[in-house]
């Protein structure tokens, strides 16, 4: 019981979110903008084998090749595309959880971010269809890497690599963050190297 009032703020977000985004989704599940219909496109591609007809100028493959096993196995394309985005926002909520206990800002505001990011987590899966929402789990996978009390090690920047490197291809976006981040990095572990 101790366990379950520990972590409620998790608990009435994802409930929140999952509500939230049940009862929005006969108003906005309908939305599709044009990189929506880019990526929608390419998986269709993808699932139909036609590979060199998947490249285009919206180079953030991931969503698209996730659809498309999907397709492939006959599903419908937008439908899949939604309940994809659904899950990677209950995950986000996941992550994001783990995150602020990380920096210690008390069981309130922990549950008053984890709402106010439910409520925001909703409007991103419907409005941010493609690419964005599935980088944000690998951002924060990435920021939960960094942000622990141990000292820099080699191992961290490693796995901070993959992470940012599976961001860039959900959103290719990521790559300016990732190079910044890989600097940072680098001079945080050589300056701990000579202190």
């Amino acid at each position: 019981m101790n366990q379950l009032v520990k972590h409620i703020s998790l608990f009435l977000s994802l409930l929140l979110y999952t509500a939230l985004w049940y009862l929005l989704n006969p108003t906005l599940g309908y939305i599709l903008d044009s990189d929506a219909v880019s990526y929608l496109t390419i998986a269709n591609r993808v699932a139909a084998g036609e590979y060199l007809k998947s490249i285009n100028g919206l180079w953030s493959p991931m969503n698209s090749w996730l659809v498309a096993v999907f397709i492939k196995n006959g599903f419908d394309a937008w439908t899949v595309s939604k309940y994809l985005n659904f899950v990677f926002g209950f995950v986000i909520l996941l992550q994001s959880y783990f995150l602020f206990l990380k920096f210690e800002i008390g069981k309130w505001g922990t549950m008053i971010l984890q709402i106010a990011l439910s409520i925001i987590m909703v409007y991103m899966v419907y409005f941010q269809m493609f690419g964005d929402v599935l980088q944000l789990i690998f951002l924060f996978a990435y920021l939960n890497v960094i942000w622990k009390k141990e000292h820099i090690k080699i191992q961290t920047s490693i796995i901070c690599g993959i992470w940012m490197g599976l961001a860039f291809y959900a959103k290719a976006y990521s790559f300016f963050f990732f190079w910044n981040s890989l600097a940072s990095r680098v001079r945080l572990f050589f300056f701990s190297k000579k202190n």
